[in-house]
C-alpha cells in the first residue's frame, strides 16, 4: 500500500485527512449515509461521464486510483487483514 501512496501524493493526502477518514467511518456505520454518498457518487460520475472525454477521464482515474487500491484490498483479504481490506474497498 505504501507503494502506492508514494506514486499517488494526492490519494496520500486524502487517507491522511482526518476528517475523510471520519466520513468514511460514519458511512461504515450508517447504512442509509452510506447509501447516499454511493448515489452522489454514482451522480457525479454519470454527469462527468456524459461530458465530452468523461468515459476516459474516469477509466483513466480508475486506472490510477481504484484499480491498485483493489489490489492492495484482495492482498490484505489474503493476508487476514478484513478490516483494511473492507475499508479500502469505500474508497
Amino acid at each position: 500500500m505504501w507503494d502506492i501512496i508514494d506514486r499517488n501524493p494526492d490519494l496520500a493526502h486524502i487517507l491522511n485527512d482526518p476528517r475523510t477518514l471520519q466520513q468514511t467511518l460514519d458511512a461504515a456505520r450508517n447504512l442509509e449515509l452510506m447509501r447516499e454518498m454511493m448515489r452522489n457518487n454514482d451522480r457525479a460520475m454519470s454527469n462527468i461521464e456524459a461530458s465530452p472525454k468523461g468515459f476516459n477521464m474516469l477509466k483513466h482515474m480508475y486506472e490510477i486510483v481504484q484499480e491498485p487500491l483493489l489490489n492492495v484490498a484482495t492482498m490484505g483479504k489474503e493476508g487476514g487483514n478484513e478490516l483494511a481490506s473492507n475499508l479500502l474497498l469505500f474508497f
